[in-house]
């Protein structure tokens, strides 16, 4: 993880831990089981073909109320997906303007590596998505019973996110008369990373079972910037966010 990161991470950790200090009795901790569904808008997603799966990730929460109603707390969550696809690379997806800028990176790296231009055959493409996520938040509750509520959370922090690249595909011989490209298979794999700002908005139902117990059930609206993932073996640069809808059950404990 970049140090920026984990100096933010510190000072949020830091703030907090003064705050605490400060208001022992109003802790509070949270553990919940996160269903995500998200959407980044990479090389899968620029062929229409970009549906990463729908995962289970966990996250942590921690903060003080600094009213009977109104908390601040940090929340760390994480999760991994991932999306493929596999087919027949026709000449006529070959020649869709809408993919030139993928085709040309492609194929300036296929040039690199002695190979001609891509060519039409099988291909497959595999994004992998490592996401952690670093949140200061704001939660208020408000009550509608003595047992239940409604509970209101926005955030704003960093999310560091690691991208696992890889295609495979075919390569033509760009002058048959003369030695020198390669045909055949290719594959190409590139890992990057890189950490946007990051924001979400939450909005859930809680059931108090006493003062200090409370259970949870809502969801959640994560959208970051750009991550700018530096690629490697010649695959370019690229910016890419990611935007995830998020289903949430927790347990919280305050004392």
């Amino acid at each position: 993880m970049k140090i920026h990161t984990k100096i933010i991470s510190i000072l949020l950790v830091a703030g907090l831990a003064s705050a605490v200090a400060q208001s022992a009795n109003n802790f509070y901790v949270k553990g919940s089981v996160v269903m995500v569904d998200p959407t980044v808008d990479g090389l899968l997603d620029s062929v229409g073909a970009g549906d990463l799966d729908t995962v289970v990730g966990g996250a942590v929460e921690g903060g003080y109320f600094y009213s009977d109603n109104s908390s601040l707390g940090l929340e760390y969550m994480l999760f991994s997906t991932e999306a493929e696809l596999s087919e027949y690379l026709t000449t006529t997806i070959l020649n869709d303007p809408s993919l030139a800028a993928d085709k040309t990176t492609i194929n300036n790296y296929l040039s690199s590596q002695g190979y001609g231009n891509l060519a039409a055959g099988n291909m497959s493409v595999k994004e992998e998505y490592d996401i952690n996520q670093f949140l200061a938040t704001i939660n208020y509750n408000q009550a509608l019973t003595d047992e239940f509520s409604i509970i209101y959370t926005i955030g704003v922090g960093l999310v560091h996110a690691e991208q696992k690249l890889g295609v495979t595909v075919q390569s033509e011989d760009n002058d048959p008369d003369q030695a020198g490209d390669q045909t055949g298979t290719v594959n190409v794999n590139s890992n990057a990373d890189d950490v946007a700002i990051a924001y979400k908005l939450g909005l859930a139902a809680g059931y108090h079972f006493n003062e200090s117990l409370t259970l949870s059930a809502g969801f959640k609206y994560l959208g970051t910037a750009d991550f700018k993932f530096n690629r490697a073996n010649n695959l370019g640069n690229f910016k890419e966010n990611l935007t995830a809808l998020i289903y949430e059950v927790g347990v919280s404990y305050s004392f």
